[in-house]
C-alpha cells in the first residue's frame, strides 16, 4: 500500500492494531504512517514502516535507570557525571534491530548479550545516533538512538 485511501488507511489501521494499538489509536497512527511515507520519497510501502514500529508495549516499557554500578562503568570508560542523564534518556528511546532489520526488544538484547558491551553501544550511540554490538551468539544488533536528536 503506497497510496492513502480509505481502504488502505483501514488496511494499515488492522496491521498496527495486531502490534497492540486500539482502534482509533491504530487509525489515527495509520494516517501518520501514510503521511511519513509520503515524506520519506523512498519508494517502500506503508506496511515497510509499520514493520518497524515497535508494540505498544515496548514503546510504553517500563523506564530503566542505570545502576550505581553501570554508572560506574561509564566513569571507567571517560563519561563524566553529566553525560548520565544523556545516556538514561538514549536507554529510554534506544531501538534495536538485528542484522536482518528487523526489530529486536531490549529484553532480548540484555538476555543475549553481556553488560558491559550492553552499556558500551548505549554510550556510544547516546552521543553518536548509533552504534553496532555482538551479540554472545555473534550476531549483529544495531543501537539507534536517532529519536533523542530530534
Amino acid at each position: 500500500m503506497k497510496r492513502k485511501t480509505y481502504n488502505n488507511v483501514l488496511k494499515a489501521g488492522k496491521l498496527i492494531q495486531a502490534k497492540g494499538y486500539s482502534e482509533k489509536e491504530s487509525l489515527e497512527i495509520a494516517v501518520q504512517k501514510f503521511d511519513e511515507l509520503a515524506s520519506l520519497k523512498n519508494g517502500m510501502s506503508v506496511e515497510w514502516l509499520i514493520d518497524r514500529m515497535a508494540t505498544k508495549t515496548e514503546r510504553e516499557g517500563e523506564s530503566m535507570k542505570l545502576s550505581e554500578s553501570d554508572k560506574s562503568y561509564f566513569k571507567k570508560c571517560g563519561y563524566l557525571d553529566q553525560d548520565i542523564p544523556q545516556i538514561e534518556k538514549a536507554i529510554e528511546v534506544m531501538q534495536y534491530e538485528d542484522e536482518n532489520d528487523k526489530k529486536v526488544s531490549r529484553k532480548y538484547v540484555l538476555d543475549n548479550m553481556d553488560r558491559e558491551t550492553w552499556l558500551s553501544g548505549i554510550g556510544r550511540a547516546a552521543f553518536h545516533w548509533s552504534a553496532t554490538r555482538e551479540t554472545k551468539d555473534g550476531k549483529t544488533i544495531f543501537f539507534d538512538a536517532r529519536k533523542l536528536f530530534k
